[in-house]
């Protein structure tokens, strides 16, 4: 009989989530501060849906439909949010640390002082998103779309940012330490300090892309210094005739 009741208990043998709270959502669409650690969500349509405050870590909701759906200040951490359709989705302080979100959707989305530490968003449409005071330290950003989007502010050390689209967007105050800037488009962009970029940059701010026909950085012209220029160790004296 004890062995039985031992083989009862084997930890992990009951499912993670609060199965009640998981059919309230499923027909009333709200479950504010729910219990889902892991729930399985995948390819449901929870467009509005209220899960404020809700516990979803490791949930898997790839696929889901979760357009303007309100994840104030949830826990998402390590789930997995794959090509889930987020438009206009409210995951202001919601906390993503490691969650996955590639190819997802999050146009317009109000992600304000969310956590999205580690987070893998590759290749993610985030087009006009709010990302004012969002925390990507080491987060994958890579080929994700981040047109006109807001980054006051926001947190980017060590993120990975090859193809990133910066286009248009607000970085003012954001931080890019320990960053890879190269592939990164920056046209018209508001860069860190205020200033704008130029249309057509490319890793960095003040500088257009090369186009056709143009003068490859480090040729002879590119490098020659201008006449008149003083000789080494001379200030203000021209060199030699």
């Amino acid at each position: 009989m004890m062995l039985l009741l031992g083989i009862g208990l084997i930890p992990g043998s009951a499912a993670a989530w609060n199965e009640a709270q998981l059919q309230q959502l499923k027909t009333l669409n709200h479950c504010s501060g729910c219990d889902l650690v892991e729930a399985d969500l995948a390819g449901l349509d929870l467009t509005g849906a209220y899960l404020a405050g809700a516990v979803l870590r490791g949930a898997n909701l790839t696929g889901a439909t979760l357009t303007a759906a309100n994840f104030q200040s949830a826990d998402l951490s390590k789930a997995d949010l794959g090509g889930a359709d987020m438009v206009k989705a409210n995951l202001n302080m919601a906390i993503l640390r490691e969650t996955r979100l590639v190819a997802a959707n999050l146009t317009d989305a109000n992600m304000q002082d969310a956590e999205l530490s580690g987070a893998r968003l590759s290749d993610a449409s985030m087009e006009k998103a709010n990302l004012t005071g969002a925390t990507l330290t080491g987060a994958d950003l890579r080929a994700t779309d981040l047109n006109a989007a807001n980054l006051t502010r926001a947190f980017l050390r060590e993120a990975l940012l090859g193809g990133l689209n910066l286009t248009g967007a607000n970085l003012t105050r954001a931080r890019f330490d320990e960053t890879d800037l190269r592939g990164v488009i920056l046209s018209g962009a508001t860069w860190t300090d205020g200033s704008k970029c130029v249309e057509e940059a490319v890793g960095d701010c003040k500088a257009s892309r090369p186009k056709a026909g143009d003068a490859k950085a480090g040729d002879s012209k590119a490098a020659s210094p201008p006449p008149d220029s003083a000789a080494p160790g001379q200030p203000g004296q021209q060199a030699p005739q």
